[in-house]
Formats: structure tokens, C-alpha cells, sequence
């Protein structure tokens, strides 16, 4: 049974807590995937796995899985933002 996208845990899919290289890792990873996705073109195998790494099982609706994935890279985005704030306000 497929489960869909907005029936998971939202908080399975953060970036809150984070370290800054596995952040930056996990953008480079999402760039990837919206660079190589056709989300109307049928989906390989190997692109699903590396979905699944983002808690993305279900692949049917090609303009939903287009804004999950553009939602999850954003938030990687604010979350590096975030940490390089932080970062910076502790330095002296």
C-alpha cells in the first residue's frame, strides 16, 4: 500500500537539527533530484530510492511531487541559513 506524502509525519522531514555539512549534503542531493526528475515521464527504480530517502513514496501526482520537493529544498535552504546564523553570532 502506498502511503502518501501528506499522511506521514511532517517531522520526519526536517532539518532543524541538523549539522551544517549534512544540510549542505542534503541540498546538493535535492538539486540533483529536481535537475534528473521528469515527474511526468515514468520513474525509475534508482529515483524512487533516492526519493524514499526524503520520506517520498508516492510518485503519482507529478505536480504535488514537483511541490513537495521544491518545499523540501527550501527548507534545507533556510535551515543552512539558519545554522550559518548561528554560527556567525557566536563568533567574537
Amino acid at each position: 500500500m502506498k502511503q502518501s506524502i501528506e499522511n506521514q509525519n511532517k517531522s520526519d522531514i526536517t532539518f532543524n537539527n541538523l549539522e551544517l555539512k549534512k544540510i549542505e549534503d542534503t541540498i546538493v542531493e535535492l538539486r540533483a533530484i529536481c535537475d534528473e526528475l521528469d515527474p511526468y515521464s515514468p520513474i525509475s527504480d534508482s529515483m524512487k530510492n533516492r526519493l524514499k530517502k526524503f520520506h517520498i513514496v508516492d510518485t503519482s501526482n507529478p505536480f504535488h511531487l514537483t511541490n513537495v520537493l521544491i518545499t523540501l529544498l527550501e527548507d534545507a535552504i533556510e535551515a543552512k541559513e539558519r545554522q550559518l546564523n548561528l554560527t556567525s553570532d557566536f563568533k567574537i
